[in-house]
Order: structure tokens, then C-alpha cells, then sequence
């Protein structure tokens, strides 16, 4: 069961990342607006802390760190 999961992630990954959907954020107005978001994330007092983001044509992955920043 847990290996199904696996293998569903992996082709929904590669699904995503062909950049295949609306892509919305390969418009650089909408991308900036989710970059300046992410560096706004994770500041003083948050929940957690953003480590890094990367903004594909159709999704976001981001890293964070839960807890105290």
C-alpha cells in the first residue's frame, strides 16, 4: 500500500513538472507575487521557518522547517 503511494507521487511529480495545465506562474507578474509571498514567509513569530522554494510553471515546491524560526 504504502509503495502504491510511492509510485502515485512519483507519476503525479512528473506529471507536474512537465509543466503540462494553466501555468499560471509562468507569468512573471503572478510568479513574483508568489516569490515576494515566500520571502515574506517564515519571519519572526512564525509557525515555521521557509527554507527554500522553487515556482514551476504550474505548482510550488517549498521546504520548511516547523517550530520555532
Amino acid at each position: 500500500m504504502i509503495e502504491d503511494d510511492r509510485e502515485r507521487r512519483k507519476h503525479l511529480e512528473a506529471y507536474l513538472d512537465l509543466g503540462k495545465g494553466e501555468c499560471h506562474f509562468k507569468r512573471a507578474e503572478i510568479a513574483a507575487v508568489v516569490e515576494e509571498t515566500c520571502r515574506q514567509s517564515g519571519k519572526a513569530g512564525e509557525r515555521y521557518r521557509l527554507l527554500a522554494w522553487f515556482i514551476m510553471p504550474n505548482h510550488v515546491h517549498v521546504l520548511f522547517k516547523v517550530g520555532s524560526a
